[in-house]
């Protein structure tokens, strides 16, 4: 009878001892779940600013000294460019190059305020080929 009494004592321990373990794991399960879905957010709302960028490519560069004539320059340029593709120039927020001036034509990066601009673009189901200027 003791013998049995000391089994079952030793197994409701190892048992004790388990599940204190399965509960460390779910406790970090938990933890990687809660901060997988912060980052998860953090992605999402990342990937809703990003769509509303335009990267352009192979456009020609402005040979002017003066910053504030060179960005309206490229305002100029992109929002000619915007207008085949159906956005207006007022749907475009910020133009500005991308990189370090040197020999090569920079990027150019458009920021677009509503996304209504491409709901535009896919209403119209309008191609617009960028190529160098």
């Amino acid at each position: 009878m003791k013998d049995k009494f000391d089994k079952v004592a030793n197994e409701n321990k190892v048992l004790k001892s388990e599940l204190g373990d399965i509960n460390e794991q779910v406790a970090v399960l938990n933890d990687k779940f809660n901060n997988n879905t912060g980052e998860i957010m953090t992605e999402m709302k990342d990937r809703e600013h990003r769509a509303r960028n335009i990267i352009i490519y192979n456009r020609y560069e402005s040979a002017l000294t003066d910053l504030e004539k060179r960005i309206s320059h490229d305002t100029g340029e992109v929002g000619s460019m915007m207008e085949l593709a159906g956005i207006r120039a007022e749907q475009i927020d910020k133009v500005v190059r991308m990189g370090k001036k040197g020999t090569r034509a920079r990027r150019v990066k458009v920021f677009t305020s509503p996304r209504a601009c491409w709901e535009n673009l896919e209403e119209q189901k309008c191609n617009v080929l960028i190529t160098k200027g």
